[in-house]
């Protein structure tokens, strides 16, 4: 992604709660385009004891790039949110971070679209109109 699309999401697509539902779709759309999408979806693996039998088949690799991936989605997510929220989101890994937005905003943002579709369907048309 280049620098100046990256920075035009920035300017305009800064969660603020209200637009939850806009702000992660924007979200997702560039952890897609970065290939790193699945970080919000996969949890990261806990590395096991190195006497267990799990340890022999254990993907270090493959665990490395997980820890990094989520850290650069961590990082795209905080710049896309206004300085409170990055505040109080900082020190969490991506998952656990849309995780608790969503317990924050995603209800609010339903209301809130159920609210617009129902004002839309009241309205009529005027005779001739």
């Amino acid at each position: 992604m280049s620098n100046l699309s990256l920075k035009c999401l920035m300017e305009t697509n800064k969660l603020t709660g209200s637009n939850f539902t806009d702000w992660l779709c924007c979200l997702q759309l560039v952890l897609r385009l970065e290939k790193i999408e699945y970080v919000l979806d996969v949890s990261i693996s806990v590395i096991p004891d190195k006497n267990s039998a799990e340890y022999a088949s254990f993907d270090g690799a493959s665990h490395k790039k997980h820890v990094e991936d989520a850290t650069t989605a961590q990082c795209v997510m905080l710049t896309l949110m206004n300085a409170e929220l990055q505040r109080q989101h900082e020190h969490m890994f991506s998952r656990e971070m849309l995780k608790h937005l969503k317990s924050l905003y995603a209800s609010e943002a339903q209301t809130m679209e159920y609210e617009i579709l129902r004002d839309l369907f009241r309205c009529k048309l005027h005779d001739g109109g």
